[in-house]
Parts: C-alpha cells; sequence; structure tokens
C-alpha cells in the first residue's frame, strides 16, 4: 500500500510542478487591440549622435504633450546633452532639453556615467536630475514603457 501510495503521489506533484511553473514562465501575451493604460515612459539616450539625440528628445516632448509622465535617462555619451556646455554639434538641443523640463518633464543622469566622462552636478542645466541607483529603483518599481536611443 505505502508504495502504491507513494507511485501515484510523485506523478501527480509532478504534474502540479509542471503547472506551476507553465503559469509562472509563460509570457504575457497583449492582442493588437489591447489599450495600455499606464501612463509612464523612459526615454533612454546614450548616445552623443545628434540624430538619434534629435528624435528621442522630439519623442519625448510629444509623448509629454500627449499626457504621458515621461523621464528621459541619459548615460553612457547620452550625458553629454544635459550639460550647460555640450558639444558644438549638441548646442541646438539645449533649448529643447529646457523647454522639455520646464514642460514637466524629467531628465535624469547617470551619476556614474557623467563622473566617467569628466562632468560634475555644476555642469548640467537646472532641473536635470542625478541618477543613484536608489532613485533608478524607486523609478522601475512600477510599469514603465521604455524606448532606447
Amino acid at each position: 500500500m505505502k508504495n502504491l501510495i507513494k507511485s501515484s503521489l510523485l506523478p501527480m506533484i509532478a504534474l502540479v510542478m509542471l503547472g506551476i511553473g507553465a503559469l509562472v514562465y509563460s509570457p504575457t501575451l497583449v492582442h493588437a487591440d489591447s489599450k495600455i493604460t499606464d501612463e509612464s515612459l523612459m526615454v533612454h539616450i546614450s548616445t552623443n549622435d545628434s540624430a538619434a539625440v534629435e528624435m528621442a528628445l522630439m519623442f519625448a516632448s510629444n509623448m509629454l504633450n500627449q499626457g504621458k509622465d515621461v523621464v528621459v535617462f541619459l548615460d553612457v555619451k547620452g550625458v553629454v546633452v544635459a550639460m550647460k556646455n555640450p558639444p558644438s554639434e549638441l548646442t541646438s538641443f539645449t533649448q529643447k532639453v529646457r523647454d522639455f523640463l520646464n514642460e514637466g518633464g524629467r531628465m535624469i543622469v547617470c551619476g556614474h556615467c557623467m563622473g566617467a566622462s569628466g562632468f560634475k552636478p555644476v555642469d548640467l542645466l537646472p532641473g536635470t536630475e542625478v541618477g543613484n541607483p536608489g532613485k533608478m529603483s524607486r523609478l522601475f518599481s512600477g510599469p514603465m514603457a521604455i524606448i532606447s536611443y
């Protein structure tokens, strides 16, 4: 009797575990007609390429004007976008950054990347934030769409 219980119990446990595993690891399917209700968006800029920066800032501003909660996150070479004195090929974007911030957008610069690039917080345009692990962790505590340039 003991072997019968053991032999029938093991397959049942395996099936339950497989079922739980399928629930945990199965991807969530989103249908084309589904509405995304979250309003948070991050635009990630890791480059100093002027065409990519222009597109990213234009997209961020457009989404902000559509009522989205938009954060622009700058890291790697993208940190120069938020500097008071950016390279000459990016100076035309300084006013766009100011407008974005004045309209309610947020811009966060990776503190490590800023320092590695030789910049300090005093070099940042007013209203720009310096990122750190705690700030970024809080930022990602809820759902957020991310587009990266």
